[in-house]
């Protein structure tokens, strides 16, 4: 009887110790978290538009509705494509905020710094406009079935919808494949992918966009 009293509280605390240690190993401060960074525009890619007193007309504005991204890949956990041609999300490697915050907020970001639009503005905005563009990312993940040459796989489509005569119409809609190596296939070497990616993505966007400026222009008799 002495024996299994003594027995019983070691095992007690043993079993305790082992759930400790599984939930220590499973703490957010063992995660890492990563931002998207798509860059800035360069000057030679930078359309400027001139705009009277700062202020610009309704037809010259242009929202961006929040990006929609397809699942599995709306979630915080970066996903990878194995050697096996399974999916995979890791865990332990997430991005910062949930992806389509990060997408809208650079696609506002580089659109505002490529001046395609005299005032471009996000979906929160009351500001009266013509054009909206929406998009939506159908893949976003680390290609890792070559270990030896992974790379970033990123698809979207984009839609631009023009609201100047009451009934909503696509003026424009395009698919974007972009597809570029990694530096390694690992958690990090995606993130900055991801970014160089997207970035190479919203330099086909507001390249195309562009005419859609010219007649936002033509409107306004500029």
């Amino acid at each position: 009887m002495i024996k299994t009293r003594t027995i019983l509280p070691c095992l007690v605390v043993m079993i305790a110790l082992t759930q400790l240690a599984a939930c220590s190993a499973m703490s957010p401060a063992n995660k890492s978290l990563y931002a998207l960074d798509a860059g800035k525009p360069t000057p030679s890619s930078a359309q400027l538009v001139s705009t009277a007193g700062g202020s610009a007309a309704r037809d010259q504005v242009l929202q961006i509705r929040r990006v929609n991204i397809s699942p599995p890949y709306d979630g915080l956990s970066l996903i990878y494509r194995t050697k096996a041609g399974t999916h995979v999300k890791d865990y332990y490697n997430q991005w910062v905020a949930p992806p389509e915050e990060l997408f809208t907020n650079q696609l506002v970001d580089y659109l505002s710094e490529s001046h395609a639009f005299a005032s471009v503005v996000d979906s929160r905005s009351a500001a009266p406009h013509r054009f909206a563009l929406e998009t939506c990312i159908n893949s976003l993940y680390g290609d890792f079935q070559d270990t030896q040459h992974p790379r970033v796989v990123l698809a979207a489509r984009v839609y631009l919808i023009d609201d100047s005569a009451g009934d909503r119409r696509v003026a424009y809609q395009n698919h974007y494949d972009v597809t570029i190596p990694l530096a390694a296939a690992s958690a990090r070497g995606l993130a900055q992918g991801a970014g160089n990616a997207y970035r190479q993505l919203l330099e086909s966007v507001a390249q195309d966009l562009s005419p859609f400026n010219g007649i936002a222009l033509a409107a306004d008799g500029r």
